[in-house]
């Protein structure tokens, strides 16, 4: 069995190839998250922090843009999509302690730069700091938005790449949403909820100690059945320690009429060729014509190809890519990286 791969950014695309009396198949799927191939354009101006997910250098594979000078409805209408960074110092309390916290970061992170707590991969510092685990947590900070960064857009989302993992989040004071899983993102409608000047955000980290305990779990022991990384309850190669806390970036997403919500590539290789079948789910906040237009940038930064159709609420484009340059192991062969999509297009 041979292993080929066509790489796009951090995620390859790959095919198993088998070989039996000369005949082959060589068909996978590979589905892909939005944030990782198609993107808006990003707006400068009415950033808090360094952006989100920042473009790389490349081209672009897929953008959505207005069809033919489509009206833009109101006159202060956005045609882009803005992020904000929450990322930076927070605040977090619980167990007696009051202390900033980084974030991206966790409880145990924040306790030690703040030294509240020994480095617990220390001689038998594993032991001294369990029970900090039996507390709950509360991240909190306030952030404001100017009338300037608020109007204009159709929807405002809080996007969260990861919260550790029992978790309510409090927006200006009313319960915004409960996760549980700190594997997923989640992305949740704040459009009604944010306002002009100060807003607060909390999110309330319940013990992951008190949380498994709870459970009624059919599959042997109790944390099995938390959506928390299971290493993290002690492991024959590592130490207990389950931390909490907003372990990757969340930031605040404001889009105009349609975003693209998801994005599944399909892949099929013959005959020194790749056909490349793309499905695009887009979500529409407001009514307007589009156009989605798929762009395949080679590892050499030349355009191979782009084709442009009529965005629908699930659009499906069919394209074929002759010799493609693929991945190959080390020693098999050349390792082509495919440029990271950066789409350029506007919706409006």
């Amino acid at each position: 069995a041979r292993t080929r791969y066509l790489h796009l950014g951090k995620v390859a695309l790959y095919q198993m190839s088998y070989t039996r009396r000369n005949k082959k198949d060589s068909t996978n799927t590979l589905p892909v998250c939005q944030e990782d191939f198609f993107k808006f354009k990003k707006s400068a101006p009415g950033r808090l922090g360094p952006p989100l997910g920042t473009d790389a250098p490349g081209t672009k594979l897929a953008s959505s843009k207005p069809k033919g000078g489509a009206s833009q409805g109101a006159a202060d209408r956005r045609n882009d999509m803005k992020t904000i960074d929450l990322g930076g110092i927070w605040r977090m309390t619980g167990g007696g302690w009051d202390v900033d916290a980084a974030v991206p970061g966790t409880v145990v992170s924040a306790l030690l730069a703040a030294g509240k707590i020994p480095e617990p991969y220390l001689g038998s510092n594993e032991a001294a700091v369990q029970p900090i685990f039996d507390h709950d947590y509360t991240f909190s900070r306030t952030f404001t938005l100017a009338r300037a960064q608020l109007s204009g857009w159709d929807r405002a989302f809080l996007r969260c790449d990861g919260l550790d993992t029992v978790c309510t989040l409090f927006l200006n004071g009313a319960e915004l949403a409960r996760t549980d899983n700190m594997h997923r993102q989640y992305r949740f409608d704040v459009s009604d909820a944010l306002r002009e000047g100060e807003n607060e955000l909390r999110a309330v980290f319940a013990s992951p100690v008190r949380c498994w305990q709870e459970l009624d779990s059919p599959m042997g022991k109790a944390f099995a059945s938390l959506r928390k990384a299971h290493c993290m309850y002690g492991w024959d190669w590592g130490i207990r320690l389950p931390d909490s806390g907003i372990w990757r970036p969340i930031s605040l997403e404001f889009a105009s009429t349609a975003r693209l919500r998801d994005v599944l590539v399909h892949q099929e290789h013959e005959n020194g060729r790749v056909r490349l079948a793309v499905t695009t789910e887009m979500e529409r906040f407001a009514p307007g014509e589009t156009e989605l237009t798929l762009t395949v940038t080679g590892p050499d930064g030349a355009c191979v190809l782009e084709e442009t159709v009529p965005a629908q609420a699930r659009t499906e484009q069919a394209v074929t890519i002759p010799e493609p340059r693929l991945w190959w192991p080390a020693g098999y062969g050349e390792q082509p990286l495919w440029p990271r999509p950066t789409p350029a297009g506007r919706c409006s």
